[in-house]
């Protein structure tokens, strides 16, 4: 793993990308560290309510990073957490598809741009 100074300086990085993005990004980031430190990993389900934004932002890096769209300071700060990029298991019935958390993390205030790269949708 990564040291912690590097993951920092990639954190720093992120939150200083012009617009809103990249600090909202770093939150995203920082709510997926409270999970692991409450829960012990990173899985976060999309069927609890309480977490259900946070599932979803997950599931939209793991789907940018399959598409080559991941910014690699991203990548570096997500595999550091040790973030599998692996399809997550849904209890069946919970699985609420792409387009759905793409509505959800799109919801996140970043003012009609792609919340990875600032870029106007």
């Amino acid at each position: 793993a990564p040291p912690k100074k590097y993951v920092a300086r990639l954190l720093e990085e992120i939150a200083a990308e012009p617009g809103r993005s990249g600090d909202l990004w770093v939150r995203q980031f920082e709510s997926l560290v409270a999970h692991k430190v409450e829960h012990a990993h990173v899985w976060v389900s999309r069927a609890s309510p309480r977490h259900k934004v946070l599932g979803c932002w997950v599931d939209y890096q793991r789907d940018k990073a399959r598409h080559g769209t991941l910014v690699p300071q991203r990548r570096a700060c997500l595999e550091a957490l040790g973030l599998n990029w692996g399809k997550p298991r849904h209890k069946e019935g919970t699985q609420v598809g792409t387009a759905g958390c793409v509505a959800r993390v799109a919801s996140l205030d970043v003012g009609g741009r792609d919340p990875d790269t600032g870029k106007v949708r």
